[in-house]
């Protein structure tokens, strides 16, 4: 133990590089209206940019080298859509128009499900100097081709054939650039009558490459779908929802503004271990005030090094602007190195027992949480706990070690002990868990809720139908379950 320690001790303040990606998994886009008019020349300082997401494959390592950050508007006579493009090499694409291989390099491709299937693929043409924009329309979801071809050639500057334009403009320092578009709902729907109330499927391919295809980012897929299926041109079922926002609108909310929110810390334990972790604080409260504690505890996907990994899943949901002004909190999110697990067992199984020991970064944790507690003005009647995947796990563990410390708990995809359920048949649960889930069983949700109303208790169960390993997205969207958790008092 000790040397395993001091071995995470070394690595944490060495700063090595991460060992596992943490990329932004984005479920679902947003289209602003645009409430002026949108010119398409590569400035978007006329954009409303605060739905702008960010895709990225590694943020601690290709952030500012190989990513994107898009953003869609929409008007009553078109679509716009724009990217900042991080590129080392940018608008390098060696595809002439027409070629058919436009996607073989720098390009963006995107497609809808309106009422009718639209495959667009957009690039600059370095050869040629020119832009080009080829749209490919499906019949079905079995048939997702075979309904026509228009390729929009340049007419004039930027603007092309059939009310279309797309704008480029390289950044200062040489190595990104910005890809603007506009495209007439005359090149989205078939029968424009269709179009009011449409609900509108998306996908977005990010391609880099210059001489051939050298990365594709795949983003915005279905609630349902854990990952892109190698083909996913032809699985429109796969494609996250493109949500048209009327005018006047609230912007939704901004990732990387909530993640802002959170300070990043560093716990040296009583035995010189380091525990790096995040801490959200209310920005405005009464002087004497105490207010509820949350423990977040993120999944597999948030282990790393640069303590930033642990709330790009669902953890900056609790600093949205909305919930800090209604329901004040501190929040904890610690970070767990690749090396460890918040229980040490293997999730895959069908049950487990509880280890004799608490894990070293759950031991760490309670070492925090007890500091915190007795350091700020924090209400020990409403500590709570919440984690998703490992940290589902983590959640149902915590509350079996400790199980009259916390108020309530919210663990998601977990599983934990069911021979500890008398320990916890009095707390407050709420579980989640998706029905399709292959990496953490279904299973382990269902026989921890049984086995505590077996022992007496009343714990709330939330089964998500069709649901594989991302019940997090539908647990900690809505409003249900901060309206819940926050209720709860010991």
């Amino acid at each position: 133990m000790k040397r395993l320690s001091l071995w995470i001790t070394m690595v944490i303040l060495s700063s090595l590089p991460l060992a596992a990606q943490q990329s932004l998994e984005v479920r679902g886009m947003q289209a602003l209206y645009a409430e002026g008019d949108v010119t398409i020349d590569g400035d978007l300082s006329d954009w409303d940019l605060s739905g702008q997401r960010l895709f990225c494959r590694d943020i601690a390592s290709m952030r500012d080298t190989m990513s994107a950050r898009v953003a869609v508007m929409h008007g009553p006579k078109a679509l716009y859509v724009s990217v900042e493009w991080r590129d080392p090499s940018p608008m390098n694409n060696p595809n002439a128009p027409d070629s058919g291989k436009g996607w073989a390099g720098d390009s963006l491709q995107m497609r809808i499900v309106s009422d009718r299937l639209c495959h667009i693929t957009a690039w600059y043409a370095r050869g040629e100097g020119v832009p080009f924009i080829e749209i490919e329309y499906g019949i079905s979801a079995k048939q997702p081709f075979g309904d026509g071809k228009v390729c929009l050639a340049q007419k004039k500057g930027w603007e092309l054939e059939q009310g279309a334009a797309m704008a480029f403009q390289k950044s200062g320092d040489g190595r990104g650039y910005v890809q603007e578009l506009r495209l007439p709902w005359s090149l989205v729907f078939k029968d424009d009558a269709k179009r009011a109330g449409a609900k509108l499927a998306s996908t977005f391919a990010m391609a880099w490459g210059t001489d051939k295809l050298e990365s594709r980012l795949v983003g915005n897929l279905a609630t349902n779908v854990v990952r892109p299926v190698q083909q996913f041109w032809q699985t429109p079922g796969g494609w996250g929802a493109l949500r048209l926002l009327p005018s006047g609108h609230t912007p939704p909310v901004s990732i990387d503004a909530a993640v802002q929110e959170f300070t990043s810390e560093l716990l040296v334990g009583d035995n010189g271990e380091v525990l790096r972790y995040r801490m959200l604080s209310p920005k405005h409260k009464a002087e004497e005030a105490k207010l509820p504690l949350v423990l977040f505890l993120d999944g597999v996907g948030g282990r790393g090094y640069e303590n930033t990994e642990q709330l790009l899943t669902a953890a900056w949901q609790f600093a949205v602007p909305q919930r800090l002004q209604t329901r004040p909190c501190y929040v904890v999110a610690p970070l767990c190195v690749p090396e460890c697990r918040w229980v040490e067992v293997d999730w895959g199984l069908d049950k487990h027992e509880m280890p004799e020991e608490p894990s070293l970064p759950m031991r760490l944790t309670f070492e925090l949480v007890d500091r915190l507690v007795k350091e700020l003005a924090i209400d020990s009647a409403r500590i709570y706990v919440t984690g998703l995947s490992m940290g589902g796990l983590g959640t149902w563990d915590a509350i079996q070690r400790r199980p009259d410390f916390f108020a309530a708990a919210a663990p998601v995809c977990g599983g934990g002990d069911t021979a500890q359920a008398t320990r916890i048949s009095h707390l407050p649960i709420w579980a989640f868990h998706g029905a399709k889930d292959a990496v953490v069983k279904t299973q382990r949700s269902r026989d921890m809720i049984e086995a505590i109303k077996t022992a007496g208790g009343n714990a709330k169960y939330t089964e998500l139908p069709g649901v594989g390993h991302n019940a997090w997205v539908a647990a900690y969207t809505g409003e249900d379950l901060f309206t819940w958790l926050f209720s709860q008092h010991k």
